[in-house]
């Protein structure tokens, strides 16, 4: 309910960004990123649960109506903490650019702003402190990593669809309907093996073809 696995996923995959990239970010910067990851769906939650009030179908809604007493001040104790390490630790570009990004994003489709803004916290933070130049295999991991998180959310959005249109929630899913949800998801997945199976060219450092053969071994 407080996305703890959301926390995890971010914080590892922050992890392996940042060791591919000999990043030498500061050592608070996963803590920012995951505070701010845990906003953007508590916010997000609280928003659709505020919503819907006592007509909420599923689970997480109902727990996040029923704390929501503890979870708005929760939200922005952390809010503060998370601004105050950002400025301190954080070049100014950096902030500004998550804003204006973020309220750009917020016009798109749900599923995508999240997968986007997730992808961008992994990978922007480790190439902004790298200690090793991009090259030709982060072209072909960071598209692939976006691919599989797009994957992840619109794969939530359409299991979910029955309750989601139920209580009216503006997911792709929703407003598409499932079988052009199922139809990205398909064509995600076959533009992930592409990218890992080019990728496995020009990926020289042993993580990056482990966690290739780990993709490829997870999809098919």
């Amino acid at each position: 309910m407080l996305s703890m696995d959301i926390l995890l996923g971010v914080f590892c995959s922050y992890l392996f960004a940042a060791s591919l990239l000999k990043s030498d970010a500061p050592s608070l910067v996963p803590v920012i990123l995951c505070i701010a990851v845990w906003l953007l769906y508590t916010l997000d939650h609280l928003a659709d649960a505020h919503h819907l009030g006592e007509r909420a179908i599923k689970p997480v809604y109902k727990w996040h109506w029923k704390n929501r007493r503890l979870l708005f001040p929760a939200a922005a104790l952390l809010f503060a903490a998370g601004f105050f390490l950002s400025v301190v630790f954080l070049p100014a570009r950096t902030i500004y650019a998550g804003l204006a990004g973020g309220g750009i994003l917020r016009y798109l489709y749900k599923e995508v702003w999240v997968g986007l803004i997730y992808t961008a916290g992994v990978w922007g933070l480790p190439f902004l402190f790298r200690g090793v130049q991009p090259d030709l295999s982060h072209v072909f991991l960071v598209p692939a990593f976006l691919c599989i998180v797009l994957v992840n959310v619109l794969s939530y959005s359409w299991f979910e669809f029955p309750a989601d249109s139920r209580e009216k929630l503006q997911t792709l899913a929703v407003w598409h309907g499932t079988k052009i949800c199922g139809i990205l998801i398909r064509v995600l997945l076959i533009i992930t093996v592409i990218l890992v199976i080019t990728g496995l060219y020009f990926f020289h450092s042993e993580p990056e073809r482990i966690i290739a053969f780990v993709i490829l071994i997870v999809l098919f």
